[in-house]
Formats: C-alpha cells, structure tokens, sequence
C-alpha cells in the first residue's frame, strides 16, 4: 500500500486536512487565533528569539543578521518568511490597494492603549473615523494569522513595525505624514 505522507498546508479549503488525514497522512494546517477547530488542534508556542537566530545562524546567516531578522521578525515565522531576500514580493491582502486609512494610523503609532483617551482621540485623529470604527475595521487585522497587529486585552500594537513599513510605505501620503507630524510635535510639547 501508500505510504503516509507528512503534508504542510498555508490554508486549505473546508475539508481537505481531515480528508487527508482520513486517508492517513499526517497534515499540518497554518491556522491564525481565531481559529478554534473541533479540539483536535495542537498549538505550537512561538519560538524564542534565540531559537530564531540559532535557526538562521544554520542556515549560514550571520550572527548579526540572524539577530537582526529575529528581532525583526516578532516571533512570527509569517513574518520571518516575508522579510527573507527569496520571499520578497509575497504581499499579504492586508498591504494591498485599497489601504485602510486606521492602519497607517496604526502604523505611525506603533501601539496604542484603550484605556486612554489621549491614544483614542490621536488615533481618530490619524484615521479620520471615530474609534468604534476604527477598532471595527482594525479587529480582523489582529486576529489574522499573518495579520499586522496584537490585540492583548485593550492594548494594540503593531506586530512586526519594520515589516508593515516595508509592506506599506508606499502608501503613505505627504498629508498623512503630514498630519503625523503636526500630532507628533503635539503630543511631546
């Protein structure tokens, strides 16, 4: 007979793991938080970040650029994968047209906190919407498996900084930096 095969998939469409399985392959499905099966999901802790660069440092990176692809990477092997020379140009739906205007306005903050308002009324300000809306359209973005912000609680930060700026860059306006600015200089005053 077969041999049981051990299959790795990025996203697969509505039973074709258990299919798989069935038929006695061993199958590995990426699956993002929000995600919650039938019980049957093992979760895999994140690596550590000396873990990361001990991976890297094998793979012949340098200690500094292992270190820095590491840090870089927030523990997330999505983003490794994407800051890594041979995964440029794999663009997750969330950097591209049209962008969301609350996430520039997240990525200019980098983290904000619920829980005060001097946070809450820059990121209306930055995003142009009022924060129910924000947070609305933000929420999917936190719980996306490649998705570019952590929601712990009430504190939001943006998950890998250097790889949404690489990813989004290109769509930040001269207003928008602008604007940033103005609000910048604000706040530190």
């Amino acid at each position: 007979g077969m041999s049981s095969l051990i299959i790795g998939l990025a996203s697969a469409d509505p039973g074709l793991a258990q299919m798989l399985t069935a038929k006695g392959h061993h199958v590995y499905l990426a699956l993002g938080s929000e995600d919650r099966g039938d019980g049957q999901l093992l979760t895999l802790r994140r690596p550590r970040l000396s873990q990361i660069e001990a991976g890297l440092h094998s793979l012949q990176f340098s200690e500094n650029e292992a270190s820095q692809l590491a840090r870089d990477s927030a523990r997330s092997m999505t983003f490794l994968r994407r800051l890594m020379p041979p995964a440029l140009g794999k663009i997750p739906p969330w950097a591209k047209a049209p962008i969301n205007q609350a996430l520039l306005a997240a990525l200019f903050l980098g983290s904000w906190d619920e829980d005060f308002p001097g946070d809450i009324a820059l990121m209306e300000t930055l995003a142009g919407s009022p924060y129910a809306v924000v947070a609305k359209q933000l929420r999917p973005l936190a719980i996306a498996l490649d998705g570019p912000l952590r929601l712990s609680e009430k504190v939001w930060k943006v998950a890998s900084p250097k790889d949404a700026f690489i990813l989004l860059s290109k769509f930040i306006s001269q207003s928008d930096f602008s604007n940033f600015l103005v609000h910048f200089v604000a706040v530190f005053k």
